[in-house]
Formats: C-alpha cells, structure tokens, sequence
C-alpha cells in the first residue's frame, strides 16, 4: 500500500515539475520579449521595467525553491536524510511568501489597469483594492504557522487533515476571486467604449475581431478563472475526503496549480505591458473618443485657403512651435 502511495506521488510530482517548467518556459520567453519592446520605445516607461524585473525575480526564485524542494523530498522518500524536518518547512514557508508575493505584484498590475481604463476614477477601485489588501495580507498571516503544518497540519471539522497546500489553495480562491471580480471590470469597460466608437468606425467585421482580442487580453479572465477553480476543487475535496482515483486526480490539478499559478500571473502581467508599451491597450478611453471626435470634425471643416502669405505663413509657424 505504501509503495503505491509513493508510486502516485513520484508520478504527481513529475507531472507537476514538468507542467511547472513548461510555464515557466513559455513566461521567460515573453519577459524577454517584453523587456526588448520597452527598451526600443522612445519613450521608455522604467516603472514597467521595475514591475516586470520584480515579478521575474520572485517567479524564477519561486520555481528554484519548487525544485530544491522536490530534491529534498526524493531523498526522505528514499531515506536519505540529509536534511532536518525544520529545514523543509522553511523551505514550504519561503516557497508561498514568494507565491503571495508575485500574486500581490501581478494583482496590483491589474488592479491599476482597471484604475486607467474606468478613467483613473478611484470610487471604482475602492472596493477591489480592499479585497486585494485583505487577500494577500490573509496570505502572508496563515503563512506564519506553516512550517507546523507542513509537519502536523490542521483539523478540518469534518476532520480532514488540512496543510500548507490545502490552505494555499483556499488562498488562492480569495485571490482569483478578487481577480475575476477586476478581470470583469476591466472587460465591461472594453466592450462598452467600443460600443461606443462603432457610431465611428462603422460595425465591421475587424472592429469586432479586435474588440474580442482586447477583452480577451487585457482582462485576465482565463487566468482568474484557473485559481478560482482551485478554490472550488478544495473545498470540494475538504468536504468529501481524500480517497480514490477521482481525488488523486483533482490532488494533481491542485499541485500543478500551486506550481504554475506564479507563473500565469507573471504571463498575464506581461500581456498587459507588452500592449501598453505598443500603444495598442485601451490606455485613456475619453482621449480615444475625443480623437474620433476631433478626426470627424476635421473631416467635415472647410478646406483652408492655401495661398496664404508669408506672414501669415510666419505666424502659424511661431504658434506651432509655442505649442509644441
């Protein structure tokens, strides 16, 4: 019974670290993308460069501690121990403070995203943001006792054993939740304006496409949806038990989500940068339809006259210049 037990976990722990690393991958490659787009730019935006090279940091060193702690847990279950039991609950402790704290970088990315695209109105954010303190405070509070419960764990009142990865788990449901609730904002607020500027553009087929690509983008959805679902899994496996096939299978979904969730706010940060720095997101929604406003108006105004003279030719060059 024993060596089955260790069999599925040896198999959960190598498809978790290879769908880890597979993230991982896909997340380095659009960071070094990101980062050669900013550093083109003209205008280069340093305050981008800060969040992403943060949140670069905390992933890699989330993925590295994933990877020391798979070492360490190889060698006691071939009982080679090498290391105390203190030192791996240390380990499991920095391991979700650097979890917590890449979600709280790539949190506070989208949370000022949906503070530019409702207009840089705080009223609309008041309430996420308080969500959002609230979550990654809790986080960073239950992580204090973890090294215990790496080791002994909590009772459930059903009885069920509850660790470290249970309660990042429950976590990580408030967390998506808060996310979902922002991704949701954000999208109704993209799909309203360009409502809006159909009166303009015209309800072509292109407009449309590209409505859906930004919702799409810029909101985050699937990834707020990937930890909530956690959430949801959890709590459904605290409240019938850990038995059968059926739960190793949701046991494996809920390690590859621990794993990969850093890695999949580190890719949704980096969409929503790479599409500021291009100048392509919805950055300033009034300033986008009083464009519109101002090419209609310049469409319909009467053709200047040309042979205008010199000076006043001069004097349109000085006022030009002042304003510029």
């Amino acid at each position: 019974m024993d060596t089955q037990i260790n069999y599925a976990n040896v198999m959960i722990t190598k498809a978790s670290t290879a769908v880890q690393c597979f993230f991982y991958g896909i997340y380095t490659a659009l960071f070094t993308i990101c980062t050669h787009i900013i550093l083109k730019r003209q205008q280069r935006r340093y305050h981008y460069l800060i969040a992403i090279f943060l949140l670069f940091f905390l992933i890699s060193a989330h993925v590295l501690l994933s990877v020391v702690d798979d070492a360490m847990w190889y060698c006691n279950l071939f009982d080679c121990r090498w290391q105390s039991e203190s030192l791996r609950g240390r380990l499991c402790t920095a391991k979700f403070e650097l979890l917590i704290a890449a979600s709280a970088v790539a949190d506070a990315i989208l949370l000022w995203r949906c503070y530019t695209v409702w207009g840089r109105r705080w009223q609309i954010v008041v309430l996420p943001m308080i969500l959002y303190v609230g979550c990654h405070v809790t986080g960073f509070v239950l992580d204090a006792p973890q090294s215990q419960a790496v080791k002994e764990g909590y009772k459930s009142p059903s009885g069920i054993l509850i660790g470290s990865l249970d309660i990042a788990a429950i976590v990580a449901g408030a967390i998506g939740i808060n996310n979902l609730v922002l991704s949701s904002m954000i999208a109704f607020r993209i799909s309203k304006v360009s409502h809006e500027l159909e009166s303009y553009l015209g309800p072509a087929a292109r407009n449309l496409y590209r409505t859906v690509i930004a919702v799409t983008l810029e909101s985050g959805i699937t990834y707020s949806s990937f930890i909530s679902l956690l959430f949801f899994i959890e709590v459904h496996q605290l409240r019938v038990g850990y038995q059968g096939e059926q739960s190793l299978v949701l046991d494996t979904f809920i390690d590859i989500g621990m794993r990969t969730w850093s890695s999949l706010a580190g890719i949704m940060s980096i969409i929503i940068i790479v599409r500021v720095a291009l100048g392509i997101g919805f950055n300033d929604i009034e300033g986008t339809v009083t464009s519109m406003h101002a090419t209609i108006a310049s469409d319909n105004a009467p053709v200047l006259d040309i042979h205008a003279s010199r000076a006043e030719r001069r004097d349109s060059i000085t006022i030009f210049n002042f304003q510029s």
